[in-house]
């Protein structure tokens, strides 16, 4: 039997690197494609001029201000101007903008009396990445700038800028980030397209070699069905194999790690079941269809 194995197996595999295409450059080439060709959205690890449609109906030195502050930044690039909240739209919907910010009139007063002042931030999230991007570089913004008006109020009224800051920002958060040093995707976004192209790889590899033993039927009796099934379910990929691997990579630990194990193994063994009872009632049915055309001949 372990002769047999070997000799379904080698055959097998040789059969990866025949033909003018062969099988194993789609099995190669298809995940080293997806890293290669989607990875280069997450080189840089994080999303950089996105951008930004500004409706300044303030025009203040504050607003200003405010408008800076949004094109001095990484995240963001000013592209354009508006004098209607409908062309701010409009740029959001035809994609000329990725994001918007209003500025109200009375923006630079109500600050000055004291009272706040209320700034409108529209993003087109079609885009997931950009979006959350987009918010989150906002707020940071948004506080940066909050602080450094405070502070110029709090300066115009007598203290001294160390206490005007103090005064203006007491607290100071202090932020550590662990399981994912980078607080990014790079460090296992990579790995699951290369994972996910695999798993494409190996299904239009599979599917034809498949199809090609059902026709030729090239193994006769002395070859059981399932050591067939086995020889080929040697090239499939671990389906649940993305989780773990994120987490190992990011953490150096998968906590589901043996539960994605048991789901693999069961999962595996039912469609090893299935489709060896497929497999084994074709081919048997295809043998018997020989044996009886042979009879007759």
């Amino acid at each position: 039997m372990i002769k047999q194995f070997v000799h379904v197996f080698w055959v097998s595999l040789r059969g990866l690197f025949r033909g003018r295409v062969p099988f194993a450059a789609l099995l190669i080439g298809t995940p080293l494609g997806f890293t290669l060709l989607f990875g280069t959205i997450y080189a840089e690890n994080v999303v950089n001029d996105i951008p930004l449609a500004v409706y300044d109906e303030d025009q203040s030195v504050l607003s200003r201000k405010l408008i800076q502050a949004y094109d001095d930044a990484d995240r963001f690039t000013v592209v354009t101007y508006v004098t209607s909240e409908e062309e701010m739209r409009a740029k959001l919907m035809d994609g000329q903008a990725l994001a918007a910010l209003e500025i109200p009139k009375g923006f630079s007063k109500e600050i000055h009396l004291g009272n706040g002042a209320d700034a409108l931030l529209m993003v087109n999230s079609a885009n997931n990445m950009f979006g959350n991007a987009a918010l989150s570089a906002s707020q940071e913004i948004a506080r940066t700038f909050s602080v450094g008006v405070a502070s110029e109020l709090l300066e115009a009224g007598g203290l001294l800028p160390q206490a005007a800051l103090s005064n203006a920002y007491p607290v100071r958060l202090g932020v550590r980030i662990t399981g994912n040093p980078a607080n990014g995707y790079a460090s296992f976004m990579l790995s699951g397209l290369m994972l996910n192209g695999l798993q494409i790889g190996v299904m239009v590899t599979l599917a034809p070699l498949l199809i090609t033993e059902l026709l030729r039927r090239r193994w006769d009796r002395r070859y059981p069905s399932w050591l067939l099934a086995a020889a080929f379910g040697k090239l499939l990929p671990m389906t649940y194999a993305g989780d773990a691997l994120r987490d190992i990579l990011l953490s150096g630990y998968a906590p589901e790690l043996g539960q994605n194990c048991a789901i693999m193994v069961g999962g595996g063994l039912f469609c090893l079941l299935v489709a060896s009872g497929i497999f084994h009632w074709r081919r048997m049915r295809g043998l018997r269809r020989a044996e009886e055309a042979g009879t007759c001949a």
